[in-house]
């Protein structure tokens, strides 16, 4: 007898959960809260190990996200006070004909607007497949405990703010870090980056990269400062994006170009408060399970939040689909993912330490090894990505 699955929440995680549930013969509803799926948003990251899950889902499907994505030249950090540069790794030959990402890790590192994201897997989903996605369809508490009388597994995917989390799974709320973050697109211009970069400042940092909108090429900037949880929580309410706008141009003034031209040109600059939360160490009870934000809320910092939903969403489809109980599955799903992503977690905390250095002295020499040691044994670069871009969870089955 086909097995059915409620997923709640429309996201990435979400739809891709569905995706790869699907693969495996389950028939689905996904309850997403919103009325319509908004194209307002921003770039994401999507790094090799997360375009393996595409990839081995339906390669057409892979290449329909690449041909709507753009692929960075490489990744750079450079010293936001002067623009010099600090490292940088090459992901493709200045030509572009030779991805030296697929070489090194099997796929392509590619950067794509969310919106179009989520557009193409919804897309996916319709067609021709046992899937309902439902629209303008919260889930309360008694709902949720409605859906786990009625299916057979329920998949909760909606994000680290979830109520069902925190009262159903008894977790605590996610944490304010102290950070805002300042996100916007900028359409077209010269100021396109080629690559992903990330400069460091003092208490503040910024990446841009280069993303594909429907009015073409764009570039999308995350400056990120810190500041008190009061004013934090603060952000949101209230705010008007010219606001916005002057906090992030006043915090980033003398920071180096592009970052002041791009907040300065930018239609819309969004504030976000920061947040996160430890990995959960039980991410199911009895048939409902946890999925992406809800169980593992991180900081950006290590630019794995999406992939690491994706990453969830496969195994966790492969473990409740083999011969195992689901109680037993869904154990062997939580033991699978959460040595990862505690590391991912960790690494994106220290990632902003490092990207905030305090101290002249402290940060000149930060700074100074790591270009020392960047120059001198590039591998050392490489090798500390393998971890994370070589990793192909799709590999297990």
């Amino acid at each position: 007898m086909t097995k059915r699955c409620a997923i709640i929440g429309g996201g990435i995680g979400g739809l891709t959960a569905a995706l790869c549930l699907d693969e495996r013969g389950w028939m689905i509803d996904v309850f997403e809260q919103a009325e319509a799926f908004s194209d307002v948003g921003a770039g994401i990251q999507l790094s090799p190990n997360a375009m393996a899950i595409y990839a081995a889902l339906d390669p057409q499907l892979a290449l329909r996200i690449q041909a709507a994505a753009i692929a960075p030249a490489g990744l750079e950090m450079r010293d936001g006070l002067t623009g010099r540069g600090i490292f940088k790794v090459d992901l493709q030959a200045p030509d572009g004909k030779r991805s030296y990402a697929v070489e090194r890790w099997g796929q392509p590192y590619v950067n794509i607007f969310r919106p179009r994201l989520v557009e193409i897997l919804a897309d996916e989903l319709a067609a021709n497949r046992a899937v309902s996605l439902k629209l303008a369809a919260e889930v309360n508490l008694d709902q949720f405990d409605t859906l786990t009388r009625t299916y057979d597994l329920v998949v909760v995917a909606n994000g680290l703010h979830s109520q069902i989390v925190q009262q159903r799974f008894r977790a605590q709320p996610p944490a304010l870090s102290g950070h805002i973050a300042y996100r916007a697109v900028v359409q077209g211009g010269n100021c396109v980056p080629r690559t992903s970069c990330v400069y460091l400042g003092v208490d503040r940092h910024a990446v841009t990269y280069p993303v594909m909108t429907s009015g073409g090429p764009a570039s999308n900037i995350v400056a990120i400062i810190e500041a008190s949880r009061t004013a934090a929580a603060t952000v949101g309410t209230g705010w008007q994006t010219d606001d916005a706008r002057q906090a992030a141009l006043a915090a980033f003034q003398g920071f180096a170009s592009p970052i002041g031209s791009l907040l300065d040109s930018a239609e819309i600059v969004r504030p976000w408060a920061l947040y996160h939360r430890a990995p959960l160490r039980a991410w199911h009870t009895r048939n409902a399970v946890l999925v992406g934000d809800a169980a593992h809320p991180m900081l950006p910092t290590f630019a794995q939040g999406a992939a690491m939903s994706i990453e969830d969403a496969w195994v966790l489809a492969r473990e409740v689909s083999g011969l195992h109980p689901l109680n037993k599955a869904l154990g062997r799903y939580t033991a699978f993912r959460l040595p990862r992503v505690v590391m991912i977690y960790h690494q994106a905390k220290r990632n902003l330490k490092l990207f905030h250095r305090k101290g002249w002295l402290s940060r000149r020499l930060a700074l100074a090894s790591a270009r020392i040691a960047a120059s001198l044994q590039p591998n050392i670069i490489l090798s500390r990505f393998d971890a994370v871009y070589g990793v192909d969870v799709t590999s297990d089955d």
